[in-house]
């Protein structure tokens, strides 16, 4: 009789487990579905994205100016400040934008060209004329890029 009873009750773990795994699986697909339903709120814009990337790029400068090191160069792809789809491209249109963006891009080169602790300096003017532009058109990103600031 005992023997009857364990395997009742181990077969019956068996198939309440299976049930278990069965609804998680389950659960999971469901889950999967509802995230590839959801509407994507917000995509980055190809100026929003590069913007991201020179915060980087910038974050990587000020750490080697700490450290005394040389600067990584200046990538190209830096240039397509210029030309990069805005989130809403009006409103750049006729503005200070492209002005403020070929004056990062001189700043750049001086820092490349800089020496000393003049490299400080490029960099900070360079940090602040991204300042000077976001003051204008995107607010947003303004104390963390003031963190940049050496």
């Amino acid at each position: 009789m005992k023997k009857i009873i364990t395997t009742v009750l181990v077969l019956l773990v068996i198939v309440l487990l299976a049930q278990c795994q069965s609804q998680n699986t389950e659960s999971d697909s469901n889950k999967a579905e509802q995230k590839k339903e959801k509407p994507v709120m917000y995509e980055e814009s190809e100026l929003a994205a590069l913007m991201h990337e020179v915060h980087d790029l910038s974050a990587e400068w000020k750490q080697q100016l700490e450290n005394g090191e040389p600067l990584t160069p200046i990538p190209d792809w830096v240039s397509d400040v210029l030309t990069a789809e805005a989130t809403n491209p009006s409103e750049l249109e006729g503005g200070a934008f492209t002005p403020l963006a070929e004056e990062y891009l001189r700043k750049l080169e001086l820092l490349a060209k800089a020496e000393g602790e003049g490299r400080v300096d490029a960099f900070n003017e360079s940090i602040q004329t991204c300042i000077s532009c976001h003051q204008l058109y995107c607010n947003g990103p303004i104390p963390k890029i003031k963190k940049l600031k050496i």
